[in-house]
């Protein structure tokens, strides 16, 4: 049923449109570009216990300068207490470039699964959660530099008779320095009661979103049912100061080897 998530578990997928924002503009004489990309989710007060639960944490940067220096960084952690039940998650990705030539991604994802809730007849199912999501990106000689950080925290309710989604909640955001298509968007079905606390500033070289969301799910059953429960995030960041076209299309669609691309697993 994981597989069938409609936004799967891809983190590239988040790199795709950043091809052209990635081929603006001449070179600056000194480039400096910084962002960041956390979210954390935790999820408590469970109305019945899963079967099983699944955990999965993924992590992977990659770095290049011809003339400069760049970092990128990622790491996730993952945590379904089943005993309890309580589940946790976080993921970041942080990238920073300094110089004429350079590129810096990372990508990072999480997720807590919890399989095969059985809710009784006339019965309910229900938790409390809360996630954070924090977006940063800073440049400073625009239009030669472009920073890029995107974040998505998704919690998905499973029919497990007929695997169909019956509820949702997702938290998107990004930001493009210095180009337009910042957005930070909250979507929800009607079980999920939510208080919000956001702030973002998406004008001048250095942009930010920052948001707390303090829910609760709570679902009325008049048969048995069992369902699945998924909460899933990623998080995606890229600078960049002039590099070919070619070159970075190369490596967003998998050209380039294992030894330019480090990459690590834990669950």
């Amino acid at each position: 049923m994981f597989q069938k998530l409609p936004n799967p578990l891809n983190l590239i997928l988040g790199s795709i449109p950043v091809v052209t924002t990635l081929t603006v503009a001449s070179s600056p004489s000194l480039a400096a570009t910084f962002a960041s990309s956390y979210s954390e989710a935790f999820l408590y007060g469970f109305s019945q216990t899963p079967l099983s639960v699944e955990t999965l944490a993924d992590a992977e940067t990659f770095a290049f300068a011809s003339n400069g220096s760049v970092d990128a960084i990622a790491d996730a952690d993952a945590l379904f207490e089943q005993s309890i039940p309580l589940a946790f998650n976080s993921s970041f990705a942080d990238a920073f470039g300094l110089g004429k030539e350079y590129v810096g991604i990372a990508n990072s994802e999480a997720a807590v699964i919890g399989r095969n809730f059985f809710i009784q007849k006339d019965s309910s199912f229900s938790f409390d959660f809360v996630s954070v999501l924090d977006l940063e990106t800073s440049i400073d000689n625009p239009p030669g530099e472009a920073a890029i950080a995107e974040g998505n925290i998704s919690f998905f309710l499973f029919d497990d008779a007929t695997e169909n989604i019956i509820d949702y909640f997702t938290i998107s955001g990004k930001l493009k320095t210095a180009n337009e298509g910042d957005f930070l968007k909250v979507e929800q079905s009607s079980n999920f009661l939510i208080q919000e606390f956001e702030s973002q500033d998406f004008e001048g070289n250095q942009e930010y979103i920052s948001g707390i969301y303090i829910g609760e799910f709570s679902r009325d059953f008049s048969e048995d049912t069992s369902l699945t429960l998924v909460e899933v995030k990623t998080n995606s960041v890229i600078v960049k100061a002039p590099e070919p076209s070619s070159f970075v299309a190369l490596f967003v669609f998998g050209g380039l080897t294992g030894v330019a691309l480090r990459k690590r697993k834990q669950s």
